[in-house]
């Protein structure tokens, strides 16, 4: 990586001088409790054992911010202890019962027991983000058809969580048993209904780089990149736009699809407001997700400056 860093510096510098900010240089930084501070205090409440105040910290977050905190807690071995013991004093707790769910499903479930939990949780709470959002990941198979029908019911409560219509996506795409055609239609739908400062036109980006990853389509085609400018202007870059918890992730789509479509302008923009936070996606798709946006990142600011 290293060479290839050089290379680039060199290149650039056979155009015109570059100056080199050394704060683009910074390693990028990954850890999601690092780029959420609230998710740090949560952390800290669930190894303390204080399930009331991590709860507290949890329900005063927007709907796509509880939903991108749970994915990010269902990573945590610290659950593993804490919440069978709340479940065992209480069994109706069903926010202890949907993140322990999600716990369940990270870390194999080879009994299926997190999607009952799920549907328990539902069964209790219909409107239950969480809840509502795994299920959506828990299908287990190729079933277009059954995320579509969990959404439809997921959408009865909730019209604007990215973090589901991510789910909803990826489960209808070829992958996953379905067409291009039949997420794109999707999308459309979603992005046509979303509100002014949405994350969801953000789908676009993403769209264009599964089509990217599982077909080879360019992502410089001139109208794949103004389809994903006016995803971005409505969305990350809209006056109305709010980040909350997961909103480095979506960032991360439009510096990746801009980048890889030689769109530096906007990958600046975008970039700069990430302020050296990255996350794993898309940025595997690469390669290594550090060495990848390090990368790419310096690859921008040179392209910037000749």
């Amino acid at each position: 990586m290293v060479g290839r860093l050089r290379k680039l510096r060199e290149a650039a510098a056979s155009l015109k001088p570059v100056t080199i900010n050394v704060n683009d240089l910074r390693p990028p930084v990954r850890d999601p409790y690092l780029h959420y501070p609230r998710l740090m205090e949560v952390r800290k409440a669930i190894r303390g054992g204080d399930w009331p105040a991590a709860t507290a910290l949890l329900r005063a977050l927007p709907p796509e911010g509880l939903v991108a905190a749970a994915d990010v807690l269902a990573e945590s071995p610290d659950l593993d202890v804490l919440l069978p013991r709340v479940l065992d004093d209480d069994p109706s707790d069903i926010d202890a019962r949907a993140l322990l769910a999600a716990r369940m499903w990270t870390s194999g479930d080879p009994d299926r027991r997190a999607d009952a939990m799920l549907l328990d949780t539902l069964t209790r709470d219909p409107s239950h983000v969480i809840a509502g959002t795994w299920r959506l990941r828990t299908i287990g198979r190729q079933d277009p058809d059954e995320v579509v029908r969990r959404y439809a019911e997921f959408e009865q409560h909730h019209r604007d969580v990215y973090t589901a219509q991510h789910h909803v996506l990826q489960g209808l795409l070829p992958k996953s048993g379905g067409t291009w055609e039949r997420a794109w239609a999707f999308l459309g739908r979603i992005v046509a209904d979303a509100p002014p400062g949405s994350p969801s036109p953000t789908l676009i980006a993403d769209f264009h780089i599964e089509r990217w990853k599982g077909t080879g389509t360019s992502l410089s085609d001139p109208g794949l990149q103004e389809d994903m400018v006016r995803a971005a202007e409505a969305s990350v870059l809209h006056p109305s736009y709010k980040r909350t918890t997961g909103w480095v992730r979506v960032h991360n789509s439009y510096a990746f699809a801009f980048t890889q479509g030689g769109n530096f302008a906007h990958a600046g923009r975008i970039f700069t407001v990430l302020n050296n936070q990255m996350s794993r996606a898309p940025w595997d798709y690469l390669g290594t997700p550090e060495q990848t946006f390090s990368l790419e990142r310096e690859r921008c600011q040179l392209m910037k400056r000749s």
